[in-house]
C-alpha cells in the first residue's frame, strides 16, 4: 500500500519503504442521552465518522549525513491539514484502486535513527474513508 499526504509519498515509495503495523481505527460520534427513570438510554447519531491511521517506516538511507537530513527535516515537509491517499497496489506495483480521507491532519510523526536507517511512526487523523475525492 502507497499512503500519500498531500502530494507527498510517505509510506510505500519503494518496496523497502511499504507501511508496517498499519492500523485502521473508526469512531462514530454518537450522543448518549439518559433520562430520568428510562428504563434504557436513548443513542443520537450525529453522521459524524472519526478515522485514525498509524503506521510505521523504516527507511535506509544511503550515507549518515542524508540520515541525519532526513530526522530533521522530515515532519516540516508533511502538511498538517491535506487530503490523504491510500492507494492498493498489485504485485507488479500497479495501482488497482484508492480510497481517500479528505482533509486529515497529521498529527504526529515520531521518528527514530539507527545508523543510516530511520525509524517514523505517523499519526493521521480524519474523518471518514471514501472512493473519490469528488
Amino acid at each position: 500500500m502507497k499512503i500519500k499526504i498531500g502530494s507527498l509519498v510517505v509510506a510505500g515509495a519503494t518496496l523497502k519503504e511499504s507501511p508496517a503495523d498499519l492500523t485502521i481505527n473508526g469512531q462514530r460520534l454518537i450522543d448518549e442521552a439518559e433520562f430520568c427513570r428510562a428504563e434504557s438510554p436513548d443513542f443520537y447519531d450525529r453522521g459524524n465518522e472519526r478515522t485514525i491511521v498509524e503506521f510505521n517506516v523504516w527507511r535506509l538511507h544511503e550515507t549518515l549525513e542524508e540520515a541525519d537530513i532526513f530526522m530533521l527535516d522530515h515532519a516540516k515537509n508533511i502538511p498538517a491539514v491535506a487530503d490523504v491517499t491510500l492507494q492498493i497496489e498489485d504485485a507488479d506495483g500497479s495501482v488497482v484502486g484508492s480510497r481517500f480521507i479528505k482533509q486529515a491532519s497529521c498529527q504526529s510523526v515520531d521518528r527514530r535513527q539507527k545508523g543510516v536507517s530511520t525509524y517514523c511512526r505517523y499519526r493521521i487523523v480524519g474523518g471518514v474513508i471514501v472512493n473519490s475525492l469528488i
